[in-house]
Protein backbone atom coordinates (compact mmCIF):
# COMPACT_ATOMS: atom_id res chain seq x y z
CA UNK A 1 0.00 0.00 0.00
CA UNK A 2 1.43 3.33 -1.11
CA UNK A 3 1.86 6.16 1.29
CA UNK A 4 -0.77 8.04 -0.26
CA UNK A 5 -3.09 5.16 0.04
CA UNK A 6 -3.05 4.99 3.24
CA UNK A 7 -3.15 8.71 3.96
CA UNK A 8 -7.19 8.65 2.39
CA UNK A 9 -7.78 5.40 4.04
CA UNK A 10 -7.03 7.58 7.46
CA UNK A 11 -8.99 10.32 6.41
CA UNK A 12 -11.89 7.91 5.59
CA UNK A 13 -11.41 7.02 8.98
CA UNK A 14 -11.54 10.39 10.59
CA UNK A 15 -14.68 11.64 8.69
CA UNK A 16 -16.38 8.45 9.78
CA UNK A 17 -15.41 9.07 13.14
CA UNK A 18 -16.18 12.83 13.13
CA UNK A 19 -19.79 11.89 11.23
CA UNK A 20 -20.55 9.79 14.73
CA UNK A 21 -19.81 12.10 16.76
CA UNK A 22 -22.15 14.71 14.94
CA UNK A 23 -25.12 12.27 14.74
CA UNK A 24 -24.30 12.27 18.42
CA UNK A 25 -25.16 16.11 18.77
CA UNK A 26 -21.62 15.82 20.76
CA UNK A 27 -19.16 18.54 20.81
CA UNK A 28 -15.31 17.53 21.30
CA UNK A 29 -13.09 19.84 24.11
CA UNK A 30 -11.34 21.66 20.59
CA UNK A 31 -14.71 23.02 20.12
CA UNK A 32 -15.61 24.59 23.56
CA UNK A 33 -12.52 25.77 23.54
CA UNK A 34 -13.07 28.18 20.79
CA UNK A 35 -16.51 29.64 22.50
CA UNK A 36 -16.64 32.28 25.48
CA UNK A 37 -17.77 31.18 29.02
CA UNK A 38 -21.03 32.18 28.36
CA UNK A 39 -21.60 30.60 25.29
CA UNK A 40 -20.10 27.54 26.16
CA UNK A 41 -22.46 27.49 29.27
CA UNK A 42 -25.63 27.76 27.04
CA UNK A 43 -24.48 24.98 24.71
CA UNK A 44 -23.74 22.78 27.42
CA UNK A 45 -27.03 23.18 29.18
CA UNK A 46 -29.27 22.54 26.13
CA UNK A 47 -27.31 19.67 24.48
CA UNK A 48 -26.87 18.13 28.53
CA UNK A 49 -30.69 18.80 28.66
CA UNK A 50 -31.12 17.06 25.37
CA UNK A 51 -28.85 13.95 26.04
CA UNK A 52 -29.65 13.84 29.93
CA UNK A 53 -31.80 10.86 29.60
CA UNK A 54 -29.59 8.86 27.35
CA UNK A 55 -26.34 9.78 29.31
CA UNK A 56 -27.78 9.25 32.51
CA UNK A 57 -28.92 5.49 31.89
CA UNK A 58 -25.06 5.01 30.51
CA UNK A 59 -23.97 6.52 33.75
CA UNK A 60 -26.07 4.09 35.88
CA UNK A 61 -25.17 1.50 34.16
CA UNK A 62 -21.38 1.43 34.71
CA UNK A 63 -21.83 2.78 38.33
CA UNK A 64 -23.48 -0.60 38.87
CA UNK A 65 -20.12 -2.52 37.45
CA UNK A 66 -17.37 -3.59 38.88
CA UNK A 67 -13.96 -2.09 39.02
CA UNK A 68 -12.27 -5.41 37.63
CA UNK A 69 -15.46 -6.01 34.82
CA UNK A 70 -12.97 -4.29 32.35
CA UNK A 71 -10.28 -6.80 32.07
CA UNK A 72 -13.00 -9.82 31.64
CA UNK A 73 -14.61 -7.58 28.81
CA UNK A 74 -11.39 -6.23 26.79
CA UNK A 75 -10.68 -10.34 26.92
CA UNK A 76 -13.84 -11.39 26.05
CA UNK A 77 -14.08 -8.72 22.82
CA UNK A 78 -10.38 -9.39 22.16
CA UNK A 79 -11.50 -12.76 21.98
CA UNK A 80 -14.31 -12.59 19.39
CA UNK A 81 -11.46 -10.38 16.69
CA UNK A 82 -10.18 -12.11 13.58
CA UNK A 83 -6.43 -12.73 13.88
CA UNK A 84 -6.18 -14.01 10.48
CA UNK A 85 -3.30 -11.40 10.12
CA UNK A 86 -1.38 -12.80 12.72
CA UNK A 87 -1.79 -16.55 12.08
CA UNK A 88 -0.80 -16.25 8.52
CA UNK A 89 2.81 -15.15 9.84
CA UNK A 90 3.41 -17.75 12.37
CA UNK A 91 2.12 -15.67 15.56
CA UNK A 92 -0.44 -16.69 17.91
CA UNK A 93 -3.28 -14.55 19.03
CA UNK A 94 -2.70 -12.61 22.05
CA UNK A 95 -3.41 -9.56 24.15
CA UNK A 96 -0.89 -8.05 26.47
CA UNK A 97 -1.74 -5.46 29.47
CA UNK A 98 0.99 -2.94 30.43
CA UNK A 99 0.45 -1.21 33.77
CA UNK A 100 1.86 2.91 34.55
CA UNK A 101 1.48 4.75 36.75
CA UNK A 102 -1.63 6.97 35.03
CA UNK A 103 -2.16 4.91 32.25
CA UNK A 104 -2.97 1.17 31.10
CA UNK A 105 -2.13 0.02 27.71
CA UNK A 106 -3.41 -2.94 25.81
CA UNK A 107 -2.55 -4.63 22.79
CA UNK A 108 -4.16 -7.20 20.66
CA UNK A 109 -2.31 -8.74 17.30
CA UNK A 110 -5.95 -8.63 15.78
CA UNK A 111 -6.97 -7.93 12.10
CA UNK A 112 -7.95 -4.14 12.94
CA UNK A 113 -11.21 -2.19 13.18
CA UNK A 114 -13.44 -1.87 10.40
CA UNK A 115 -16.19 0.85 9.87
CA UNK A 116 -19.03 -1.32 11.70
CA UNK A 117 -16.69 -2.07 14.66
CA UNK A 118 -16.30 1.71 15.02
CA UNK A 119 -20.39 2.55 14.41
CA UNK A 120 -20.85 -0.90 17.23
CA UNK A 121 -18.51 0.84 19.98
CA UNK A 122 -20.29 3.93 19.90
CA UNK A 123 -23.59 2.54 19.90
CA UNK A 124 -25.41 1.36 22.92
CA UNK A 125 -27.89 -0.82 20.83
CA UNK A 126 -25.62 -3.09 18.41
CA UNK A 127 -24.03 -6.24 18.77
CA UNK A 128 -20.43 -6.38 17.40
CA UNK A 129 -17.23 -7.97 18.63
CA UNK A 130 -17.01 -4.89 21.19
CA UNK A 131 -19.22 -6.18 23.64
CA UNK A 132 -23.43 -6.59 23.98
CA UNK A 133 -24.96 -4.13 22.74
CA UNK A 134 -21.32 -1.83 22.63
CA UNK A 135 -22.17 -1.40 26.38
CA UNK A 136 -18.96 -4.02 27.72
CA UNK A 137 -16.31 -1.85 26.51
CA UNK A 138 -18.31 0.99 29.01
CA UNK A 139 -16.68 -0.73 31.68
CA UNK A 140 -13.52 0.82 31.30
CA UNK A 141 -14.51 3.95 32.82
CA UNK A 142 -15.11 2.46 36.36
CA UNK A 143 -11.39 3.04 35.99
CA UNK A 144 -10.66 5.46 33.64
CA UNK A 145 -11.41 8.93 32.26
CA UNK A 146 -10.44 8.46 28.75
CA UNK A 147 -10.01 5.44 26.63
CA UNK A 148 -7.80 5.87 23.27
CA UNK A 149 -8.36 3.22 20.60
CA UNK A 150 -6.11 3.08 17.70
CA UNK A 151 -6.58 -0.07 15.28
CA UNK A 152 -5.84 0.33 11.39
CA UNK A 153 -6.46 2.94 9.78
CA UNK A 154 -8.44 4.43 13.21
CA UNK A 155 -7.54 6.46 16.13
CA UNK A 156 -10.34 8.09 18.05
CA UNK A 157 -10.95 8.50 22.10
CA UNK A 158 -13.70 9.13 24.62
CA UNK A 159 -14.02 10.96 27.51
CA UNK A 160 -15.84 10.66 30.73
CA UNK A 161 -15.43 12.72 33.90
CA UNK A 162 -16.90 12.56 37.23
CA UNK A 163 -20.30 14.57 36.44
CA UNK A 164 -19.79 14.63 32.62
CA UNK A 165 -23.47 13.22 30.91
CA UNK A 166 -22.11 10.05 29.43
CA UNK A 167 -22.32 10.96 26.07
CA UNK A 168 -18.64 11.14 25.98
CA UNK A 169 -18.81 7.65 26.57
CA UNK A 170 -20.34 6.65 23.33
CA UNK A 171 -19.04 9.61 21.30
CA UNK A 172 -15.60 9.51 19.85
CA UNK A 173 -13.02 12.25 19.00
CA UNK A 174 -10.45 12.27 16.65
CA UNK A 175 -6.78 11.34 17.86
CA UNK A 176 -3.33 11.81 15.64
CA UNK A 177 -2.67 8.50 14.45
CA UNK A 178 0.91 6.85 15.95
CA UNK A 179 3.17 5.28 12.75
CA UNK A 180 1.54 1.85 11.97
CA UNK A 181 3.25 -1.39 12.54
CA UNK A 182 3.21 -4.88 11.84
CA UNK A 183 2.42 -5.47 15.29
CA UNK A 184 0.31 -4.94 17.28
CA UNK A 185 -2.67 -4.11 15.27
CA UNK A 186 -4.34 -2.53 17.61
CA UNK A 187 -3.92 -0.59 20.78
CA UNK A 188 -5.97 0.72 23.79
CA UNK A 189 -4.38 3.59 26.09
CA UNK A 190 -6.88 3.74 29.45
CA UNK A 191 -5.61 6.88 31.04
CA UNK A 192 -6.88 6.37 34.79
CA UNK A 193 -8.76 8.76 37.21
CA UNK A 194 -6.79 11.69 38.76
CA UNK A 195 -5.85 10.65 41.91
CA UNK A 196 -4.15 13.74 43.30
CA UNK A 197 -1.30 11.34 44.30
CA UNK A 198 -3.32 9.01 45.99
CA UNK A 199 -2.24 5.21 44.48
CA UNK A 200 -4.96 3.49 46.03
CA UNK A 201 -6.71 3.26 42.42
CA UNK A 202 -3.47 2.01 41.31
CA UNK A 203 -3.51 -0.62 43.58
CA UNK A 204 -6.61 -1.77 43.69
CA UNK A 205 -6.25 -2.41 39.58
CA UNK A 206 -2.71 -4.33 40.87
CA UNK A 207 -5.23 -6.91 43.06
CA UNK A 208 -7.74 -7.34 40.12
CA UNK A 209 -4.65 -8.85 37.90
CA UNK A 210 -3.13 -10.98 40.98
CA UNK A 211 -6.95 -12.53 41.50
CA UNK A 212 -7.41 -13.11 37.94
CA UNK A 213 -10.57 -16.35 37.07
CA UNK A 214 -9.05 -18.66 35.81
CA UNK A 215 -12.40 -19.55 34.22
CA UNK A 216 -12.50 -16.46 32.38
CA UNK A 217 -8.93 -17.71 30.35
CA UNK A 218 -10.66 -21.48 30.13
CA UNK A 219 -13.85 -19.49 28.41
CA UNK A 220 -11.39 -18.24 25.57
CA UNK A 221 -11.07 -19.95 22.15
CA UNK A 222 -8.77 -17.63 19.83
CA UNK A 223 -6.52 -15.80 22.54
CA UNK A 224 -3.81 -18.10 23.01
CA UNK A 225 -1.62 -16.01 25.72
CA UNK A 226 -1.98 -12.91 27.97
CA UNK A 227 0.79 -10.77 29.40
CA UNK A 228 0.52 -8.58 31.98
CA UNK A 229 3.51 -6.41 32.65
CA UNK A 230 3.69 -3.58 35.84
CA UNK A 231 6.46 -0.50 35.98
CA UNK A 232 7.10 1.50 38.43
CA UNK A 233 6.71 5.46 38.68
CA UNK A 234 10.08 6.03 36.19
CA UNK A 235 8.18 3.60 33.24
CA UNK A 236 10.66 0.42 34.24
CA UNK A 237 9.23 -2.80 34.12
CA UNK A 238 9.19 -4.15 37.63
CA UNK A 239 7.10 -7.70 37.56
CA UNK A 240 5.30 -9.54 34.70
CA UNK A 241 2.77 -12.31 34.67
CA UNK A 242 2.18 -14.59 31.35
CA UNK A 243 -0.76 -16.75 30.86
CA UNK A 244 0.07 -19.37 28.11
CA UNK A 245 -3.46 -21.03 27.15
CA UNK A 246 -1.60 -24.45 26.23
CA UNK A 247 -3.32 -27.03 27.61
CA UNK A 248 -7.35 -28.84 27.72
CA UNK A 249 -9.08 -27.36 30.77
CA UNK A 250 -5.77 -25.63 31.71
CA UNK A 251 -3.06 -23.27 31.43
CA UNK A 252 0.10 -21.80 32.58
CA UNK A 253 0.87 -18.73 34.39
CA UNK A 254 4.70 -17.98 34.26
CA UNK A 255 5.18 -14.87 36.62
CA UNK A 256 8.83 -12.97 36.68
CA UNK A 257 9.99 -10.75 38.94
CA UNK A 258 13.98 -9.55 40.14
CA UNK A 259 14.86 -11.81 37.42
CA UNK A 260 13.28 -14.81 39.51
CA UNK A 261 10.55 -16.97 37.10
CA UNK A 262 8.15 -19.05 38.54
CA UNK A 263 5.56 -21.20 36.52
CA UNK A 264 2.30 -22.46 38.04
CA UNK A 265 0.68 -24.78 35.97
CA UNK A 266 -3.38 -24.97 36.50
CA UNK A 267 -4.79 -28.05 36.01
CA UNK A 268 -8.71 -28.33 37.15
CA UNK A 269 -11.71 -26.31 35.41
CA UNK A 270 -12.82 -24.63 39.14
CA UNK A 271 -9.72 -23.16 41.15
CA UNK A 272 -10.08 -22.90 44.89
CA UNK A 273 -10.44 -19.85 46.20
CA UNK A 274 -6.88 -17.98 47.03
CA UNK A 275 -6.09 -16.61 50.29
CA UNK A 276 -4.28 -13.87 49.04
CA UNK A 277 -3.27 -10.53 51.55
CA UNK A 278 -4.63 -7.30 50.52
CA UNK A 279 -0.78 -6.40 50.41
CA UNK A 280 -0.77 -2.83 48.59
CA UNK A 281 2.82 -3.75 47.32
CA UNK A 282 2.44 -2.56 43.80
CA UNK A 283 5.52 -3.99 42.16
CA UNK A 284 4.44 -7.80 41.94
CA UNK A 285 2.27 -10.75 41.39
CA UNK A 286 1.86 -11.84 44.44
CA UNK A 287 1.07 -16.13 43.96
CA UNK A 288 -1.73 -17.26 45.31
CA UNK A 289 -1.16 -19.57 48.88
CA UNK A 290 -3.99 -22.12 48.03
CA UNK A 291 -4.37 -22.95 44.57
CA UNK A 292 -5.26 -26.23 42.66
CA UNK A 293 -2.11 -25.96 41.42
CA UNK A 294 1.66 -27.91 40.40
CA UNK A 295 4.42 -25.00 41.45
CA UNK A 296 7.94 -24.75 41.00
CA UNK A 297 10.51 -22.45 40.85
CA UNK A 298 13.16 -21.83 37.86
CA UNK A 299 16.50 -21.65 38.18
CA UNK A 300 17.08 -18.55 36.29
CA UNK A 301 19.85 -20.70 34.14
CA UNK A 302 16.94 -22.85 33.11
CA UNK A 303 14.18 -20.22 32.30
CA UNK A 304 14.75 -21.29 28.72
CA UNK A 305 12.59 -23.91 29.81
CA UNK A 306 9.97 -22.38 30.01
CA UNK A 307 9.75 -21.62 26.09
CA UNK A 308 10.74 -24.73 25.05
CA UNK A 309 7.88 -25.71 26.72
CA UNK A 310 5.37 -23.69 24.58
CA UNK A 311 7.88 -24.39 21.55
CA UNK A 312 7.06 -28.25 21.89
CA UNK A 313 3.21 -27.82 22.50
CA UNK A 314 2.98 -25.61 19.61
CA UNK A 315 4.90 -28.38 17.67
CA UNK A 316 3.15 -31.17 18.81
CA UNK A 317 -0.46 -29.49 17.20
CA UNK A 318 1.52 -29.00 14.33
CA UNK A 319 2.28 -32.77 14.12
CA UNK A 320 -1.37 -33.71 15.15
CA UNK A 321 -2.77 -31.24 12.34
CA UNK A 322 -0.23 -33.19 9.80
CA UNK A 323 -1.49 -36.58 11.46
CA UNK A 324 -5.11 -35.50 10.49
CA UNK A 325 -4.76 -34.70 7.29
CA UNK A 326 -3.05 -38.09 6.49
CA UNK A 327 -5.98 -39.18 7.72
CA UNK A 328 -8.59 -37.75 6.36
CA UNK A 329 -6.34 -38.05 2.51
CA UNK A 330 -5.53 -42.21 3.16
CA UNK A 331 -7.35 -44.79 0.78
CA UNK A 332 -6.64 -47.65 2.96
CA UNK A 333 -10.66 -48.38 3.93
CA UNK A 334 -11.21 -47.25 -0.01
CA UNK A 335 -11.43 -43.82 -2.15
CA UNK A 336 -11.65 -40.63 -0.58
CA UNK A 337 -13.80 -37.72 -1.24
CA UNK A 338 -10.75 -35.55 0.10
CA UNK A 339 -8.54 -34.22 -2.70
CA UNK A 340 -4.88 -33.87 -1.53
CA UNK A 341 -3.15 -30.99 -3.52
CA UNK A 342 0.55 -29.99 -4.57
CA UNK A 343 0.69 -27.57 -1.76
CA UNK A 344 -1.13 -29.85 0.89
CA UNK A 345 1.92 -32.41 -0.29
CA UNK A 346 4.66 -29.57 0.22
CA UNK A 347 3.45 -28.34 3.71
CA UNK A 348 3.83 -31.96 4.96
CA UNK A 349 7.16 -32.36 7.52
CA UNK A 350 9.33 -35.12 9.22
CA UNK A 351 8.98 -34.20 13.05
CA UNK A 352 11.83 -34.93 15.54
CA UNK A 353 10.84 -36.50 18.57
CA UNK A 354 13.07 -33.95 21.04
CA UNK A 355 10.97 -31.01 19.62
CA UNK A 356 7.70 -32.39 20.00
CA UNK A 357 8.06 -33.65 23.82
CA UNK A 358 9.59 -31.00 26.18
CA UNK A 359 12.90 -32.57 27.81
CA UNK A 360 10.87 -32.72 31.77
CA UNK A 361 8.71 -35.88 29.85
CA UNK A 362 9.73 -39.59 30.21
CA UNK A 363 10.35 -41.86 27.67
CA UNK A 364 6.97 -43.69 28.80
CA UNK A 365 4.81 -40.31 28.58
CA UNK A 366 6.25 -39.84 25.01
CA UNK A 367 5.21 -43.08 23.59
CA UNK A 368 1.98 -42.38 25.15
CA UNK A 369 1.85 -39.18 22.90
CA UNK A 370 2.64 -40.64 20.18
CA UNK A 371 0.30 -43.76 20.71
CA UNK A 372 -2.45 -40.92 20.82
CA UNK A 373 -1.37 -39.23 17.33
CA UNK A 374 -1.86 -42.50 16.34
CA UNK A 375 -4.88 -42.80 17.64
CA UNK A 376 -6.35 -39.28 16.20
CA UNK A 377 -5.03 -40.82 12.38
CA UNK A 378 -7.96 -44.02 13.09
CA UNK A 379 -10.18 -41.55 14.94
CA UNK A 380 -10.17 -39.18 11.03
CA UNK A 381 -9.93 -42.66 9.16
CA UNK A 382 -13.40 -43.63 10.43
CA UNK A 383 -14.67 -40.87 10.82
CA UNK A 384 -14.10 -39.86 6.92
CA UNK A 385 -15.63 -43.19 6.50
CA UNK A 386 -18.93 -43.40 8.34
CA UNK A 387 -20.94 -40.40 8.92
CA UNK A 388 -21.90 -42.07 12.57
CA UNK A 389 -18.70 -42.43 13.74
CA UNK A 390 -17.48 -39.41 16.58
CA UNK A 391 -16.39 -38.80 19.81
CA UNK A 392 -18.26 -41.16 21.67
CA UNK A 393 -16.51 -44.34 20.22
CA UNK A 394 -13.34 -43.07 20.90
CA UNK A 395 -12.75 -45.53 24.32
CA UNK A 396 -9.51 -44.78 25.27
CA UNK A 397 -8.03 -42.64 28.23
CA UNK A 398 -5.16 -41.90 26.04
CA UNK A 399 -7.66 -39.02 23.63
CA UNK A 400 -7.09 -36.64 26.14
CA UNK A 401 -3.33 -35.79 24.47
CA UNK A 402 -5.07 -34.52 21.50
CA UNK A 403 -7.42 -32.32 23.81
CA UNK A 404 -4.26 -29.76 23.45
CA UNK A 405 -4.97 -29.22 19.97
CA UNK A 406 -7.98 -26.63 18.97
CA UNK A 407 -9.90 -28.76 16.75
CA UNK A 408 -9.88 -31.53 19.65
CA UNK A 409 -10.25 -29.20 22.44
CA UNK A 410 -13.83 -30.85 23.56
CA UNK A 411 -12.27 -34.41 23.42
CA UNK A 412 -11.48 -35.02 27.33
CA UNK A 413 -10.78 -38.01 28.99
CA UNK A 414 -12.54 -41.11 28.71
CA UNK A 415 -13.70 -42.36 31.82
CA UNK A 416 -15.94 -45.49 30.88
CA UNK A 417 -15.12 -49.02 30.76
CA UNK A 418 -11.39 -49.10 27.86
CA UNK A 419 -12.04 -52.53 26.69
CA UNK A 420 -10.50 -51.00 23.56
CA UNK A 421 -9.60 -47.63 22.03
CA UNK A 422 -12.60 -47.67 19.98
CA UNK A 423 -15.95 -49.47 20.06
CA UNK A 424 -17.96 -49.26 17.31
CA UNK A 425 -21.71 -51.08 16.11
CA UNK A 426 -21.75 -50.92 12.34
CA UNK A 427 -25.27 -50.29 11.84
CA UNK A 428 -25.72 -48.96 8.31
CA UNK A 429 -22.87 -51.48 7.70
CA UNK A 430 -20.21 -49.20 5.56
CA UNK A 431 -17.48 -50.62 7.64
CA UNK A 432 -17.76 -53.44 7.64
CA UNK A 433 -18.20 -53.11 3.03
CA UNK A 434 -14.90 -51.45 2.88
CA UNK A 435 -13.14 -54.28 4.94
CA UNK A 436 -15.45 -56.63 2.76
CA UNK A 437 -14.06 -55.28 -0.12
CA UNK A 438 -10.61 -54.43 0.93
CA UNK A 439 -9.94 -58.40 1.68
CA UNK A 440 -10.00 -58.07 5.31
CA UNK A 441 -13.10 -59.84 6.20
CA UNK A 442 -14.84 -62.97 4.17
CA UNK A 443 -17.65 -62.35 2.45
CA UNK A 444 -20.18 -64.52 4.88
CA UNK A 445 -19.80 -61.06 6.97
CA UNK A 446 -21.49 -59.02 4.24
CA UNK A 447 -25.16 -60.57 5.37
CA UNK A 448 -23.75 -59.68 8.93
CA UNK A 449 -23.53 -55.97 8.01
CA UNK A 450 -26.29 -54.42 10.56
CA UNK A 451 -24.69 -56.76 13.57
CA UNK A 452 -20.92 -56.13 13.76
CA UNK A 453 -19.62 -54.53 16.71
CA UNK A 454 -15.87 -53.17 16.43
CA UNK A 455 -13.22 -53.62 18.96
CA UNK A 456 -10.44 -51.30 17.58
CA UNK A 457 -6.70 -51.64 18.95
CA UNK A 458 -4.30 -49.06 17.61
CA UNK A 459 -0.29 -49.75 17.21
CA UNK A 460 1.75 -47.16 16.66
CA UNK A 461 5.24 -46.30 15.66
CA UNK A 462 7.66 -44.22 14.23
CA UNK A 463 9.06 -46.72 12.03
CA UNK A 464 7.98 -49.22 9.76
CA UNK A 465 4.70 -51.33 9.51
CA UNK A 466 6.44 -54.10 10.15
CA UNK A 467 8.33 -53.13 13.28
CA UNK A 468 7.39 -55.83 15.88
CA UNK A 469 4.69 -54.54 18.53
CA UNK A 470 4.24 -55.07 22.02
CA UNK A 471 1.01 -56.73 23.68
CA UNK A 472 -0.03 -54.75 26.84
CA UNK A 473 -0.73 -57.68 29.09
CA UNK A 474 -2.67 -61.12 29.12
CA UNK A 475 -5.42 -59.21 29.55
CA UNK A 476 -5.69 -57.76 26.05
CA UNK A 477 -4.56 -61.36 24.44
CA UNK A 478 -7.51 -62.88 26.33
CA UNK A 479 -9.79 -59.82 24.72
CA UNK A 480 -8.85 -60.48 20.88
CA UNK A 481 -10.31 -64.29 21.85
CA UNK A 482 -13.04 -63.13 23.46
CA UNK A 483 -14.33 -60.17 21.22
CA UNK A 484 -13.94 -62.09 18.31
CA UNK A 485 -17.13 -63.70 17.59
CA UNK A 486 -20.06 -64.21 14.93
CA UNK A 487 -21.10 -61.04 16.16
CA UNK A 488 -18.14 -58.42 16.94
CA UNK A 489 -15.00 -58.39 15.30
CA UNK A 490 -11.64 -57.09 17.06
CA UNK A 491 -9.28 -55.42 14.81
CA UNK A 492 -5.65 -53.97 14.94
CA UNK A 493 -4.66 -50.90 13.04
CA UNK A 494 -0.85 -50.66 12.93
CA UNK A 495 -0.35 -46.77 12.17
CA UNK A 496 3.25 -46.09 11.24
CA UNK A 497 5.70 -43.35 9.42
CA UNK A 498 4.04 -41.42 12.45
CA UNK A 499 6.65 -38.70 12.36
CA UNK A 500 7.28 -38.43 8.43
CA UNK A 501 4.50 -36.76 6.29
CA UNK A 502 3.99 -40.38 4.98
CA UNK A 503 1.78 -41.43 7.69
CA UNK A 504 -0.09 -45.01 6.80
CA UNK A 505 -1.20 -47.74 8.16
CA UNK A 506 -2.00 -51.86 8.10
CA UNK A 507 -4.69 -53.60 9.48
CA UNK A 508 -5.49 -56.95 10.97
CA UNK A 509 -9.00 -58.27 11.64
CA UNK A 510 -8.93 -60.60 14.66
CA UNK A 511 -5.33 -61.40 14.59
CA UNK A 512 -5.21 -64.40 16.66
CA UNK A 513 -7.95 -66.08 15.36
CA UNK A 514 -6.92 -65.50 11.63
CA UNK A 515 -3.38 -66.39 12.21
CA UNK A 516 -2.54 -62.85 10.34
CA UNK A 517 0.25 -62.38 13.29
CA UNK A 518 2.63 -64.53 15.17
CA UNK A 519 3.13 -63.76 19.25
CA UNK A 520 6.40 -64.16 20.42
CA UNK A 521 6.98 -63.55 24.33
CA UNK A 522 5.46 -60.10 24.80
CA UNK A 523 5.49 -59.00 21.57
CA UNK A 524 3.59 -59.59 18.11
CA UNK A 525 5.60 -60.35 15.11
CA UNK A 526 3.88 -59.44 11.27
CA UNK A 527 4.17 -62.70 9.79
CA UNK A 528 1.29 -62.18 6.96
CA UNK A 529 -0.29 -58.68 6.30
CA UNK A 530 -4.03 -58.73 4.17
CA UNK A 531 -3.80 -54.57 4.14
CA UNK A 532 -1.28 -54.10 1.09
Amino acid sequence: MTKADTLAKQERARSIIESIAKDHGYLGEDVYAKMNAKARRQIQEVLLRKNEMLGASIVTLVKNMRDDQFIFELLKNADENSFLRARAIGIEPYVSFNLYKDRIIIECNEDGFNESDVRAICNIGRSSKVGLQGMGFKSVFRVAYKAHIQSGHYSFSFTHREGDSGMGMISPECEETAPASARPLARTSLYLHDADGDESQRRRIIRHFKRFDSAILLSLKSIKKIEVRIHDGDGSEVSSCLFPILFHNGFERIYTRDGDTTLIKQKNHVVSSATESDSDSEDEHSEPETLSTDCFSLNPSIRNNVQQRIATIQEYRAFLSQVAMAARYSRVLGDTESIQTDQDLSETQTFKENNLFHDSLTQAERDRRAEAAGQLYVFELLSSLCPRFNGRHWTSTLRKYVAIHPDYEDMGSWTGTENADFEYKDINGILTKALVDRGHLPNKWRKQLPRAKYYIKVKATAGAWDEPFFIESDDERQKMIDLSTDESIYVIFRVFNLYSGDVDCKIYVNPIKEDSLDIEGDRWIVRRCFAE
